[in-house]
């Protein structure tokens, strides 16, 4: 064989060799996207599966809160751990709302000196 085609062969086997790396580079590159959109796609559903269970949190907490402010737990709390009872009718006074003592409007005027 000439020098040319030793050459020539080698230069082909290394195209041969640099391609099939290139190939294989570039599978095990589309092998990991595939594998990272996968992660996060498990991820998204668990970040979904808690987002549905922390709204179930908040409706139940909501209703709760309602439920403290309702009348009748507020009454219950203030005659049973407060000692309150309701008003009797001889105990209830009508205040009325009089012109009470306001400031008085002065007027600052000089005397005038003829």
């Amino acid at each position: 064989m000439t020098s040319k085609r030793l050459k020539r062969k080698k230069r082909w086997t290394l195209l041969k060799f640099g391609l099939g790396l290139y190939l294989a580079a570039g599978m095990f590159a589309l092998i990991g996207l595939r594998t990272a959109v996968v992660n996060l796609e498990y991820q998204i559903g668990d970040l979904n599966k808690q987002k549905v269970a922390l709204i179930r949190q908040s409706k139940s907490l909501s209703a709760q809160r309602a439920g403290f402010y309702s009348s009748r737990t507020i009454e219950d709390i203030a005659v049973q751990k407060l000692g309150m009872t309701l008003p009797e009718r001889q105990n209830v006074f009508l205040v009325k709302r009089e012109a009470g003592a306001s400031p008085y409007k002065v007027s600052m005027t000089v005397p005038v000196r003829r």
